[in-house]
């Protein structure tokens, strides 16, 4: 289980939606400044989303149209937020 890739993947697309190879890009840019693996194949980010969903309570999806992932529900955003501080401490 990734938990900064899935702090980065929360954080990036609660700015705005984003195809998988933009976010592969910011994953490859956060990987570089943090020193953590953050690179993640398609099959493990379709994964991660799933497990986001069940930890979280943050709904990620493709949309078709746009070709984007987005964010489709964020449970309560202000205590997600916190509980991945906690895990990361």
């Amino acid at each position: 289980m990734s938990l900064p890739r899935h702090r980065a993947i929360i954080t990036k697309l609660r700015r705005s939606p984003m195809g998988f190879e933009e976010l592969q890009d910011y994953l490859q840019f956060q990987s570089e400044i943090s020193g953590d693996d953050l690179y993640c194949s398609r099959r493990t980010f379709q994964r991660d989303i799933k497990k986001i969903d069940t930890m979280y309570g943050i709904e990620i999806e493709y949309n078709s149209s746009t070709g984007k992932y987005e964010i489709t529900y964020d449970a309560n955003e202000e205590h997600n937020e916190r509980l991945m501080e906690a895990y990361e401490i």
